[in-house]
């Protein structure tokens, strides 16, 4: 477990306090459980849309509040509260979901793929709630990356919707590369 009572901020040194490559591998197994459960959701129905049940189109929140889904996801901020480092444990904790919401994006079948980067961007939303950093530095993930998450029509607009990614930072970036020319994915985007 996570350990007892401790600091509330995770950053006072007390025996409770995890590392942040102990975080992440937490972080790992919690994502790994929800990533699980979505993917029992999908498995036996080879469209989930088809039988309506997880609406359409098919989101996340269709579920109920107590889907085992969201009960894993609560770990996220819990595991922020006993970081011996909440701020870099959070950064840290945003790239990596960042990432796994890029990977998920090639799942098939593609309501699937759908259905995972949702989850990734809850549990970064859930990291945003504890450290308001979060949004700067997706902003600046998705600006200057320079391979194939820079500006992912699937990821991008569920990060912006969530409110993670400054958008009007993002809109003068797309804007300038549009105007140079240099970057074909942008004018796509």
């Amino acid at each position: 477990a996570c350990g007892g009572g401790g600091g509330g901020g995770g950053s006072d040194g007390a025996s409770s306090a995890l590392p942040v490559p102990r975080v992440l591998e937490r972080l790992g197994s919690v994502v790994g459980q929800a990533e699980g459960l979505v993917g029992q959701l999908c498995s036996g129905n080879p469209s989930p849309v088809s039988s309506g049940a997880l609406g359409s189109p098919p989101s996340l929140s269709s579920l109920p509040a107590d889907h085992g889904v969201f009960n894993a996801l609560r770990a996220v901020p819990l595991l922020l509260a006993h970081a011996a480092h909440r701020d870099e444990a959070a950064g840290a904790m945003a790239n990596r979901l960042f990432k796994r919401a890029h990977e998920a994006a090639g799942a098939s079948p593609p309501v699937l793929a759908r259905l995972l980067v949702q989850l990734h961007v809850a549990a970064l939303a859930r990291v945003h709630a504890v450290w308001p950093g979060v949004a700067s530095l997706l902003t600046d993930l998705v600006r200057y990356s320079e391979d194939d998450r820079a500006l992912s029509r699937e990821v991008t607009p569920v990060l912006l919707s969530a409110g993670l990614v400054r958008a009007p930072e993002l809109c003068a970036h797309v804007g300038k590369l549009i105007d140079s020319g240099a970057n074909p994915q942008a004018a796509a985007f």
